[in-house]
């Protein structure tokens, strides 16, 4: 729970917020996330296989998690959670989409084109909502189409999002990763926003990706009403992150590099709570 509050906030509040006896296979999953999120970060280019095998690794733990290979449960905080709290009926495949997707990104590399990143952002962050969605799920059934296209389009968006707030952090270390063809189009480069010219498209890049996260935004919200009551609870937390920052991307016009972009919403508790209250997201 330490790591998922200090690595991921708003979900920890939101899952706060959830029902006692799904609580735990939401910190769970989220601590998964959270360990294959560092991960991927520490990954760069050329580095060897070691790393990457960090990843095999945790497939490996849910194969075993599930019974699919006989091997004993590592003795490591996270796999042990997975092993006591993650219900059976969780489906796999998701969390196979959660390691498998950021195999696919390992290093250095930009996404090639928008949809890259979009798929991207439905098999992480879309695949964590939809397992959080089974936790909350009443008398085990599959979830319905809409709840999984609307975590999926949420997924996307707050992937988008977060995208936008890892260009700083990434260019203090030299990495760009920013679609090229959104960049192309907007006659851009790497090494222009690397060496800081010609910003004002670096900011007509933004505003694209911010437009496109918006979009899924809505697609996801459309849907509300055909998500069952306590699913909804799964999406409080990348719903007010998306909120927040694609508001503060307006109010700066678009500018990546202002302060409150890297921080969270100072009325987040609040927040939650009042969306809970009018099962919304």
């Amino acid at each position: 729970m330490d790591r998922v509050k200090e690595a991921d906030y708003i979900n920890y509040l939101a899952t706060l917020l959830m029902p006692r006896e799904a609580i735990p296979h939401v910190f769970a999953i989220l601590a998964l996330n959270v360990e294959l999120a560092t991960l991927r970060n520490t990954i760069a280019r050329n580095t060897g296989t070691a790393d990457i095998n960090k990843l095999a690794f945790w497939k490996d733990t849910i194969d075993s998690v599930f019974g699919i290979k006989k091997c004993p449960i590592p003795r490591q905080p996270t796999a042990q959670a997975l092993k006591q709290f993650l219900k059976s009926e969780t489906t796999i495949e998701y969390l196979h989409d959660m390691i498998t997707a950021r195999q696919k990104t390992l290093g250095d590399r930009p996404f090639k084109t928008m949809a890259d990143l979009e798929d991207y952002g439905a098999k992480t962050n879309g695949s964590v909502i939809k397992i959080m969605c089974e936790g909350l799920n009443e008398y085990d059934r599959k979830l319905s189409e809409n709840s999984i296209n609307a975590a999926d389009s949420m997924g996307k968006a707050v992937t988008i999002v977060n995208h936008i707030r890892s260009i700083v952090p990434l260019l203090k270390r030299g990495i760009v990763l920013l679609p090229q063809d959104i960049m192309t189009l907007n006659e851009y480069s790497g090494d222009k926003l690397y060496n800081g010219k010609e910003i004002d498209k670096a900011c007509l890049v933004v505003r694209e990706l911010s437009r496109v996260a918006e979009f899924h935004l809505r697609e996801a919200r459309q849907v509300k009403d055909f998500v069952h009551q306590k699913q909804r609870l799964a999406f409080l937390g990348a719903s007010l992150a998306c909120d927040y920052h694609l508001e503060g991307l307006k109010k700066n016009n678009f500018m990546f590099n202002y302060g409150e972009l890297q921080k969270n919403d100072p009325f987040v508790a609040m927040k939650l709570a009042k969306m809970r209250l009018f099962r919304s997201y």
